[in-house]
């Protein structure tokens, strides 16, 4: 469940990829992401990137960051920083919170992902070597983005 300020903007029933989800609310730490918005030309993946993807059943590898690949399905969020505070919206509202709330909310978040994924038991070899390397992206990326702050 996504709730700021007392305003449910997603539903902890709402089917999303946490995985997904926690690599590109990341990336907001560091742009802007306008909801139905597509890629920006920073890999040779393109889509359009919901900011919680019901799915992403392959990634692949671009020049600086992985794209996602999924279906249509999921929820937008946009997000848009400004100084020190953060305006998240959705089609019907907008709410605001502080920057470093926003900052901290998405680690967190970020934190129990990988934690989930480093405390289960080893996944099956991706056989696939196009795959494979958009996984090595993707989490290369997401440990960037958890430790120093940026791609």
């Amino acid at each position: 469940m996504l709730k700021v300020n007392g305003q449910t903007l997603l539903r902890a029933e709402d089917d999303v990829t946490l995985t997904a989800a926690a690599l590109f609310l990341l990336r907001t730490l560091h742009r802007d992401h306008i909801r139905g918005s597509h890629r920006s030309g920073e890999s040779d993946v393109t889509g359009t990137e919901l900011l919680f993807p019901h799915c992403g059943f392959t990634v692949l590898a671009g020049d600086k960051t992985c794209g996602i690949i999924g279906c249509d399905s999921g929820y937008d969020l946009g997000v848009r920083t400004e100084s020190d505070r953060v305006t998240l919206s959705t089609r019907k509202r907008s709410v605001v919170v502080a920057r470093r709330q926003w900052e901290l909310a998405v680690r967190d978040f970020a934190a129990r992902v990988r934690s989930f994924y480093g405390s289960e038991p080893p996944r099956a070899r991706i056989e696939d070597p196009e795959e494979a390397a958009g996984w090595e992206q993707f989490w290369n990326e997401f440990a960037v983005l958890t430790t120093r702050g940026g791609v």
